[in-house]
């Protein structure tokens, strides 16, 4: 089976009204049963953000699925599953 593409992008609004968008390298997943663990980290704009959500964009046929996503400062965040 061909393999699964995506990007991850994240867009807002700085707290000066600026928009913004980091988008993440594509990601390309063979098909398999097994979870895979993926971490992304990305600068903020130096305003700040007033607010700012995460978009999944499928570029090819299959399936992906996202479990315990996190988008937040790197101080919160969990840590990884399996440390």
């Amino acid at each position: 089976a061909p393999a699964t593409k995506f990007f991850i992008y994240i867009e807002g609004t700085d707290k000066n009204g600026k928009a913004f968008l980091k988008k993440i390298p594509a990601v390309s997943l063979k098909e398999s049963n097994k979870w895979k663990q993926l971490r992304v980290e990305f600068k903020i704009p130096e305003a700040g953000v007033k607010n700012a959500y995460a978009c999944f964009l499928i570029t090819s046929t299959g399936k992906v699925w996202f479990d315990n996503a996190y988008l937040g400062s790197l101080e919160n965040a969990p840590e990884p599953e399996g440390k």
